[in-house]
């Protein structure tokens, strides 16, 4: 099938760069609907597809370490 070929070489971006919420709250060490609400007000950029929310992996990690 096509359509899966040209699917894959159009997005660069790797599953491996992003993140559930669940794993980005475990990350953070916040509960999930903490991270939900930083979120929705635009602290943490998001991607949505469909009804699953998913995080910039390097993002996070970046964020962190500022943080420590």
């Amino acid at each position: 099938n096509n359509v899966g070929i040209l699917k894959a070489t159009a997005n660069p971006i790797s599953q491996k760069d992003f993140i559930s919420t669940k794993e980005a709250s475990l990350l953070f060490g916040i509960s999930i609907p903490t991270l939900k609400r930083h979120i929705k007000s635009g602290i943490i950029p998001h991607i949505r597809i469909g009804k699953r929310v998913v995080i910039n992996k390097e993002y996070l990690i970046k964020k962190i370490q500022l943080l420590q």
